[in-house]
């Protein structure tokens, strides 16, 4: 009979429970990324109840209330939502203000939020977008909000020859003597300040643990596709691989939802809302995971150039649509 020896004398309780509670999310998948059976059973931690807590308010919880585990939940709602927090907003520092758990638009001409999705499970869903108008609103009556879907190329990875190679050439800029009396230049004062202000920049997303997380859940969406996957025809791969080359992105659908005066009017109450988009597929059968990746980018925007106020903005979500009855016999006959 098999004899557990050292980590494996721990009982799960420990393992599972006890053991992640003192881990911050990016130790806990160094965690268990030294053990194939801790990556297996990843959802049955007790850290997925911790971080929901941490970073998801009660109400943005509440979209995931049907989800049976914690794992579940924070799933969702890290591959299906995205908080004002993480998105990309046009003149955010100047013409925006934080208040209430959300941003609201003091005044700007220039008005661009864009969020994006990397990792947005197969299926259909409608994007749902939680704003908030001013009784008297001011330039919003064309206001855009749309959702498209695209696919893009996947950067491929450096070689291990050149990472080293990379390597040995910054060592000889770092050992290559300076003279005491070299000023430097402005390109490089220039590039030295640019520089900081990634590094400051890179530090306050809150995308970034994300990315962590997000590359573990992938294992996670796709667990269930892999046999699918492996038996995909490969004439198929090869035929496209020429276009991936040339096109680095490529939209496969968008759907908008245009305002006017009259859709205006029905929304500026001064109470958070919902605005919808009409439903959108996402859809991987078509495509090669090891050299693209489909994302959808949500967007309000509306840059005519006349100065408006009166919003304000949450987040951005995807509501999955459950498939009907007639849904599933159509796709049968397809």
């Amino acid at each position: 009979m098999y004899e557990l020896t050292g980590f494996f004398k721990l009982p799960f309780q420990i393992l599972f429970y006890e053991i992640p509670k003192y881990l911050e999310l990016k130790d806990y998948i160094s965690y268990i990324s030294t053990c194939k059976y801790l990556k297996d059973n990843l959802e049955h931690s007790n850290i997925w109840k911790k971080e929901l807590k941490k970073k998801y308010t009660e109400e943005e919880i509440l979209f995931a209330q049907n989800e049976n585990s914690y794992y579940e939940k924070f799933k969702k709602l890290a591959t299906q939502t995205i908080n004002y927090h993480d998105c990309n907003v046009a003149h955010r520092e100047n013409y925006w203000q934080e208040k209430n758990d959300g941003l609201t638009l003091v005044n700007v001409c220039w008005l661009h939020v864009i969020g994006e999705l990397e990792n947005v499970p197969d299926g259909r869903y409608v994007p749902e977008f939680k704003v908030k108008f001013a009784k008297r609103p001011l330039g919003l009556t064309r206001l855009l909000f749309k959702a498209t879907v695209y696919e893009k190329r996947i950067e491929p990875k450096a070689t291990p020859e050149e990472d080293n190679n990379n390597n040995s050439q910054e060592q000889e800029q770092t050992t290559q003597p300076r003279d005491e009396n070299e000023q430097p230049t402005e390109s490089s004062s220039s590039d030295a300040s640019s520089e900081n202000v990634n590094t400051v920049n890179d530090s306050n997303k809150r995308a970034s643990l994300f990315d962590i997380t997000l590359s573990l859940l992938t294992l996670g969406l796709y667990k269930g596709n892999s046999t699918q996957s492996n038996n995909t025809d490969n004439r198929n791969i090869n035929n496209n691989a020429d276009n991936k080359k040339s096109l680095p992105s490529r939209e496969i659908m968008s759907t908008e939802n245009q305002f006017k005066s009259t859709t205006l009017n029905l929304y500026k109450n001064a109470e958070w809302r919902i605005v919808e988009c009409p439903e959108i597929k996402v859809d991987r059968s078509n495509i090669d995971p090891t050299n693209t990746k489909i994302i959808v980018k949500l967007e309000i925007r509306d840059t005519n150039g006349y100065w408006k106020n009166g919003l304000s903005f949450r987040g951005m979500r995807l509501r999955k649509v459950i498939p009907s009855n007639s849904d599933t016999e159509t796709s049968e006959e397809e």
